[in-house]
């Protein structure tokens, strides 16, 4: 990775410092080099660069202390290239939420019922400074829907884009009211919801097919540097109760399915498989992230302690061979801890990338088989009417 792990720097000083960089007279010359210092020093490190028409649009940032990731969302006032020497990931925009063509396939879903299932986020997070007394007033527009070319992508990349549309169409419910939007990264698709809860649909030919799931909590540029002091709390907080949302769900379409099919079967034993295969990776994220910060304390020291003895300097040819020997140890012991720490960052990423992966691939199969099952009992039923309407 070609940016760095930085320590958290806590100073009020320090952060009041990177921020007058932004408010100085030349803030609109905004660079990857700003941005990078700016969220280095506030706990966020830098991992993939998304553009569009050249221009940097969205930024992955990653939670140094949790290894979740976040989008941050450059407005295109501020827009800017990036050196050709940073990698980045073009971006193709290949549809939106009006222009994507028979999204909910099976039947129209109502409305109601999605925003009951995914709108409890009061009931199970409290966010600082965040006003989420707004209702609903937004809905699906189903009535007026456009062709969309996506000459670019696979048969089954359309469907795949269908599938993350209709997901982020549910959990944009969650989020509600909130200064925040969701993205979904799958394959080579990523789909951001933006102000408006409207659906962006990008393609990126430089992601490898086997991209796993990924959720991202979306900051615009200027909530991320006005509330920079809350962003990895209040995050943090949205990840986790979406989590607990999409899991609350899956017991209770797991109930409607067993409704509607009136037996149990294997679906609550596959359901408890998934549950079980969730605990251990939270157990085994939970132990690594505790190693992860131990390292940053250590890491930190060393790094204290070497600058010390690089400032230690005496005439005595002895002396210096040895403060030479010192250092060159210390030096070694910092690129073991920096290895160990891409290690540690790399395993904790497989493992959110694994249970986000699991957790939003139930969510999305026992939704949808609700909905199928539902119509398939309906038609079943309009059997019996053609029978008495014949009779």
């Amino acid at each position: 990775m070609y940016m760095y792990v930085c320590i958290v720097y806590k100073s009020n000083f320090i952060h009041s410092q990177y921020k007058n960089q932004f408010t100085s007279s030349k803030m609109t010359l905004l660079t990857i080099e700003k941005i990078q210092h700016f969220a280095a020093h506030n706990g966020f490190e830098i991992h993939k660069i998304f553009t569009k028409d050249s221009y940097c649009v969205l930024i992955e940032l990653m939670m140094i202390h949790t290894v979740d990731f976040i989008l941050l969302r450059i407005p295109h006032k501020y827009k800017f290239q990036i050196p050709s020497q940073v990698q980045t990931y073009p971006l193709v925009e290949v549809g939106n939420s009006d222009t994507l063509e028979d999204i909910n396939e099976y039947t129209q879903i109502p409305e109601s019922f999605i925003a009951s299932s995914y709108s409890d986020m009061d009931a199970i997070i409290q966010l600082p400074q965040t006003n989420r007394n707004l209702s609903i007033s937004d809905h699906l527009n189903t009535t007026y829907k456009q062709n969309v070319i996506l000459d670019t992508m696979q048969s089954v990349d359309q469907a795949q884009v269908k599938e993350i549309h209709r997901q982020l169409s549910r959990l944009k419910y969650c989020i509600q009211g909130m200064s925040y939007d969701l993205a979904i990264l799958h394959s080579t698709t990523l789909e951001v919801l933006n102000d408006q809860k409207q659906i962006a649909i990008y393609h990126c030919t430089s992601l490898p097919h086997t991209t796993p799931y990924k959720l991202y909590v979306v900051v615009s540029f200027k909530f991320f540097y006005d509330k920079i002091g809350i962003i990895e709390q209040e995050c943090s907080a949205i990840f986790e109760g979406i989590y607990n949302i999409l899991e609350n769900n899956q017991k209770t379409h797991q109930t409607n399915i067993n409704s509607l099919i009136q037996r149990q079967g294997n679906i609550a034993s596959s359901v408890d498989q998934i549950q079980s295969s969730k605990t251990e990776f939270d157990q085994y994220t939970k132990q690594y992230l505790s190693l992860l910060d131990e390292l940053y304390i250590n890491k930190k020291d060393k790094e204290a302690n070497l600058e010390q003895m690089m400032g230690q300097k005496q005439d005595h040819i002895h002396y210096e061979m040895k403060q030479a020997h010192r250092i060159q140890k210390a030096e070694k012991e910092l690129q073991d801890m920096t290895k160990i720490q891409a290690d540690l960052v790399n395993t904790i990423c497989n493992l959110k990338g694994k249970r986000q992966t699991m957790i939003l691939q139930v969510d999305t199969i026992l939704f949808d088989n609700i909905v199928m099952l539902d119509k398939i009992f309906k038609n079943f039923e309009q059997i019996s009417k053609i029978k008495d309407s014949i009779n």
